[in-house]
């Protein structure tokens, strides 16, 4: 009779502990991620003219461009989402006395033709934002 009761009690416990309800997770007050990386293209020749190349890059983070399109880019458009600041210096470095300040900023769909804002062929080092 004792290992009847023992085992009922048991039976008893796991059955009362397995339907008790489990707390719901408390919701988190984090702030949604935030992108790391951007994106922006660069061509050659006015009206996306080749040689053209998409760069994926770090936002926040200057970035040089390459001997092949540094001081030679025409047209310039960054990703949908994103914001660049495209400089007449590498080092994402001001130019004072240029009417730009060596800077050009540049959103999503981008600039066909540099030449309509005076920027043709200056493009040496560029950094991109979250728009």
């Amino acid at each position: 009779m004792l290992f009847t009761t023992n085992l009922l009690s048991l039976l008893l416990l796991a059955t009362s502990t397995l339907s008790s309800p489990v707390p719901e997770p408390e919701p988190t007050a984090e702030a949604p991620e935030k992108r790391s990386l951007g994106g922006v293209y660069f061509c050659n020749d006015i009206n996306w003219g080749a040689p053209c190349y998409h760069r994926t890059q770090e936002i926040a983070v200057c970035k040089d461009l390459s001997s092949t399109y540094a001081g030679k880019v025409s047209s310039i458009g960054p990703d949908k989402g994103t914001k660049c600041s495209v400089y007449s210096r590498t080092g994402c470095l001001p130019s004072y006395g240029d009417p730009y300040d060596g800077h050009l900023e540049i959103t999503y769909p981008g600039i066909a033709d540099l030449t309509k804002v005076n920027f043709n062929d200056k493009a040496m080092s560029v950094i991109c934002y979250a728009d």
